[in-house]
């Protein structure tokens, strides 16, 4: 990422866990993420996040209702 961008820490972290270890996955990815940047891994707000699994299920939905609608 550094020599890609020229940037010294990078501002997101992407990962794709499976889907059996998905909270898994991100409860350590925010340990470590916590641990190098002094906050709490609990706290919510302590780094923004997001789930694209959780996501992709409301998107999916409102598409089944758009496409019921337009139907």
């Amino acid at each position: 990422m550094r020599d890609l961008k020229n940037l010294r820490d990078p501002d997101e972290i992407i990962f794709q866990p499976t889907a059996q270890n998905e909270q898994k996955s991100l409860a350590a990815v925010r340990e470590v993420i916590a641990r190098r940047h002094h906050f709490d891994p609990k706290d919510d707000k302590g780094h923004p996040e997001w789930d694209t699994i959780e996501d992709r299920a409301m998107i999916n939905g409102f598409s089944l209702g758009l496409q019921a609608v337009l139907d």
